[in-house]
């Protein structure tokens, strides 16, 4: 499963974990539910959130998935200019 890297998110079937390797579900009992394998341009990956509506939102430095219990619904890509990055002068 690789290290856990971020604080896990509680969804209504279990706790998500973001690790050094992907996204992780679990349901209640432990058993494993899910997994996302980590893309291979991800940078830092922040912790999962979990919206009102049961969905996982997460993101790394230039992509944001949204996942339906195991299952991406929405993937956006972005560039570091599209969130304000400025190179260093």
């Amino acid at each position: 499963m690789g290290e856990l890297d971020n604080t896990p998110a509680i969804s209504s079937y279990g706790p998500v974990v973001s690790t050094n390797v992907g996204l992780f579900a679990f349901n209640k009992n432990g058993t494993p539910r899910w997994n996302l394998p980590r893309s291979s341009r991800a940078g830092n990956n922040y912790s999962p959130t979990i919206g009102n509506d049961d969905l996982v939102y997460w993101q790394n430095l230039d992509t944001l998935l949204i996942v339906d219990d195991g299952v991406i619904i929405a993937k956006y890509e972005f560039s570091q200019t599209d969130i304000g990055y400025q190179p260093p002068r």
